[in-house]
């Protein structure tokens, strides 16, 4: 579909499990260090097969978009983002600490009440809800994260494990789209981070 950012948000959910194994050998240590390279080996091959695919001559449309971007060929896409941002630093100084107020970007951007957003949650907390907003926002994102315990913990329950595929996946869909309402299955996953710990993955934790 030409999606761009959907497929690497795909991308580094699915890359998650390999981190979290190679980051525990590598802590463990010993033998464990010395099995690290399986985890590397994987994504190596990844990375190899996808600059295959991309050197082909003929590309699905999303790929095709993501070689026009390395030729410096922003696009309508691409170029509007870099036109929300730089609009967004102005709003954000307009009203610093506390914000513009809820729903107050397409008012500011387009002079309208309408849906428009600037693509990315973190701007847009920062623009309606100034540094207060964007504090509490950052705060919620980190103790999400947290709340899913140690590398360790995380690779011995399955569950935690998804939620932190989902918890990566959506964060990065956020980075780039939609807004608060739009962006409400992310705000979910960082609710599903609470879930209890599986009895090895507590004794890990303690």
């Amino acid at each position: 579909l030409g999606g761009r950012m959907p497929l690497l948000a795909a991308a580094a959910g699915m890359s998650v499990p390999l981190l979290v194994q190679l980051r525990v050998r590598w802590r463990a240590g010993g033998a464990r260090r010395n099995r690290a390279w399986l985890p590397l080996l994987v994504l190596a091959a990844g990375a190899v097969g996808g600059a295959v695919w991309f050197g082909g001559e003929e590309l699905p449309r999303t790929l095709e978009r993501f070689r026009l971007l390395l030729e410096g060929d922003l696009g309508r896409s691409g170029s509007s983002r870099v036109e929300y941002l730089r609009a967004a630093w102005d709003y954000w100084l307009a009203a610093p600490v506390a914000g513009n107020g809820l729903g107050s970007w397409p008012i500011l951007f387009l002079s309208e009440d309408s849906r428009h957003y600037p693509h990315n949650l973190f701007v847009e907390a920062a623009v309606e809800c100034g540094a207060i907003g964007l504090v509490l926002l950052a705060a919620v994102h980190i103790f999400s994260f947290r709340a899913l315990g140690s590398a360790e913990a995380i690779r011995r329950d399955p569950l935690r494990l998804i939620v932190l595929m989902l918890w990566v996946n959506t964060l990065a869909n956020a980075m780039v789209s939609g807004d608060f309402p739009d962006n409400r299955f992310h705000f979910s996953v960082l609710g599903l981070t609470l879930l209890p710990f599986a009895p090895q993955a507590e004794e890990e934790q303690a």
